[in-house]
């Protein structure tokens, strides 16, 4: 199985760190490519989803049942974006990861296809595919859903937002 990840074009590496992280390849990609939104806010998410989005990066994991049908709807991939986990501490962290963990699972009831990704703006920020996957499965996943959601869910979005490097 290969295994993809997604930065922000702003991250900079240089060509054998993803190896080094144990990925096929990691994409980069701009933060306003309409294909992947990255953000929060029902609004927001709803009007990406009419906009033609194939995947939704919600960064405060919060999303109602109404944006979930929606995504659900347009067949989109829900990401989840490890580097915002990351950059929050404390007790902010330990509420991200708990709605994290349930938007997860409500995800995968409604049948949405789900995504873990580094989403880093910078290397600091960037993750092994086996924390990847850890992460993963901490949320509430199997580890084949998070394997897949590491490898076959990634290479979907990249496929369709039609960048990369």
């Amino acid at each position: 199985m290969k295994y993809y990840d997604i930065v922000l074009d702003t991250c900079r590496f240089d060509s054998g760190f993803p190896g080094r992280l144990g990925f096929e390849r990691v994409f980069s990609i701009k933060e306003g490519n309409h294909m992947l939104f990255i953000g929060s806010g029902k609004a927001k998410v709803l009007a990406a989803m009419q906009n033609g989005a194939v995947a939704v990066a919600i960064t405060d994991f919060s999303l109602d049942k109404q944006g979930m049908a929606r995504v659900a709807d347009n067949g989109a991939i829900l990401c989840v974006p490890v580097s915002y986990l990351a950059r929050a501490g404390g007790l902010q962290q330990a509420k991200m990861l708990h709605r994290a963990s349930y938007l997860v699972k409500y995800a995968y009831k409604k049948g949405i296809e789900v995504s873990f990704v580094s989403l880093a703006g910078s290397q600091m920020f960037m993750n092994s595919r086996m924390q990847l996957i850890e992460l993963a499965k901490m949320l509430g996943t199997t580890e084949e859903l998070a394997r897949h959601g590491v490898s076959e869910a990634n290479r979907k979005i990249i496929e369709a937002a039609g960048e990369g490097k």
